[in-house]
């Protein structure tokens, strides 16, 4: 059975705001790729015990007067740009599904999700959060929470999950840290001058590294126009294999990934160098690490897969990628409205459009890296059972039924000791045979490059 109700707020601060960098990139990302693209972030909680939905609401509505960016839509002046506009009160809907068992939750959860998920928000006039709460017996057992990736970003979850946990175990009125810096303080900072000298290094490296970019794979294909299936590979020699190679050489696992699925791809393509948008978290300086907004934006890198066979082979390539991704990470804050004109005037300039649909992201946490503090497995670990272990599990989902800002996608999921490579492509530019044969020809390179597997 499903109702609704109301989650009401007051009091809180409220203005009006310059938007930030990061709110105006994803609001352009939105307003062009709408509706191929989805941009939301989505996650549960659930609290196996239950608890009283009025308590509950109480804490969500803690959270909400304690963050900016959960009560912020956005809007067009035409003579100020993008405003970002943080409501001191107001009411969000909460939708409430009844369950009769724990099988019944777990498939409203994932249809809670996938609802979600498909109805992105006009943040210029609807709240950018949604929420649901899944009961039994009259008890909150789940919560499924979406928010417009235009004002959250992914390092906002971890922070928000931590606070609900503190006023779940403690009360809504648990004490907690004091909100240290604001969307509307990012906003303030990125007017300074400090600000636009980093917008102007991170240009100067997007100029650079498009000037010298190599014509894509498939940048005859237009993009948006066929299914993204996603294919997620995991396997524990994976995650051995990986945690050989981080412990032995120092490298990190992003640079691992992200060379063996750019030889693969050389080999499929025939192409030794692509260029790959990378989404970065900007959380670099103590006070971004708590903060609740929106902060990504994207870094860019051209992996040059050619050097391989040369001297050091896949490690010292490894190493190299490795360095590309740091100096492009630093360079990952800037105007977004500069960056667009950047990119035309380099367009321009090498008389060819720039194809900007290949992406390479890591998703875990650091505590769900080898040595991250989560799964802290040496190299030669549950060697004992190697012999008599599975083969890597494939599954599949339909990541969008067209998506223009996509054309490849390789991700690394994995954790709980499962190494994870994701690979999602246009139908127009990899099969889905072809995308399985770069997750499986990916997994085998990290472990053939392993000395412990």
């Amino acid at each position: 059975m499903e109702r609704t109700t109301e989650l009401r707020f007051a009091d809180g601060d409220a203005g009006e705001f310059p938007a930030t960098w990061s709110q105006r990139e994803f609001w352009a990302t939105v307003r062009e790729h709408r509706p191929d693209g989805f941009y939301q972030i989505v996650w549960d909680t659930h609290l196996p015990d239950g608890r009283d939905l009025g308590e509950v609401l109480a804490c969500l509505r803690r959270l909400v007067l304690r963050h900016q960016a959960l009560r912020t839509t956005v809007s067009r002046d035409e003579t100020a740009g993008l405003r970002q506009i943080v409501r001191g009160e107001g009411s969000l809907p909460v939708r409430i599904e009844d369950v009769a068992d724990a099988g019944e939750g777990v498939h409203a959860c994932e249809k809670l999700k996938a609802e979600f998920l498909a109805g992105e928000p006009h943040v210029d006039r609807d709240p950018p959060l949604k929420i649901a709460a899944v009961t039994r017996g009259g008890r909150v057992r789940s919560l499924v929470l979406a928010c417009s990736h235009v004002v959250l970003d992914g390092g906002s979850v971890a922070v928000l999950e931590d606070e609900l946990a503190a006023l779940l175990a403690s009360g809504p009125d648990a004490a907690l840290p004091p909100v240290a810096h604001t969307p509307a303080d990012r906003a303030a900072e990125e007017q300074g001058p400090a600000a636009a000298r980093v917008s102007e290094r991170s240009l100067a490296h997007w100029r650079a590294t498009l000037l010298d970019a190599p014509v894509a794979p498939f940048a005859h294909i237009p993009g948006g126009r066929a299914p993204l299936w996603l294919g997620r590979l995991t396997s524990r020699r994976l995650w051995r294999a990986e945690s050989s190679l981080v412990a032995g050489t120092g490298l990190t696992s992003g640079s691992v990934y992200l060379t063996a699925a750019a030889c693969v791809l050389a080999e499929v393509t025939g192409r030794s160098r692509l260029t790959f948008r990378v989404p970065t978290g900007n959380r670099f300086t103590p006070v971004a690490l708590d903060f609740v907004g929106a902060l990504s934006q994207h870094a860019l890198i051209t992996v040059d897969t050619a050097p391989r066979d040369t001297a050091g082979g896949f490690a010292e390539l490894a190493r190299t990628v490795e360095r590309g991704l740091r100096r492009a990470y630093s360079r990952a804050r800037y105007d977004p409205d500069e960056l667009r004109r950047t990119i035309v005037e380099t367009e321009a300039e090498r008389g060819a459009p720039a194809d900007l649909t290949y992406l390479f992201n890591d998703l875990r946490d650091e505590a769900d890296k080898p040595g991250g503090g989560g799964w802290p497995m040496t190299a030669r670990e549950g060697k004992a059972e190697e012999a008599e272990e599975e083969e890597p599990e494939l599954a599949w989902e339909l990541l969008h039924a067209a998506n223009s800002d996509i054309k490849l996608y390789v991700r690394v999921s994995g954790g709980a000791g499962l190494g994870g490579v994701d690979v999602a492509a246009d139908e127009g530019c990899l099969t889905r045979a072809e995308t399985e044969h770069v997750l499986r020809a990916t997994e085998r390179l990290i472990v053939a490059q392993s000395p412990g597997c």
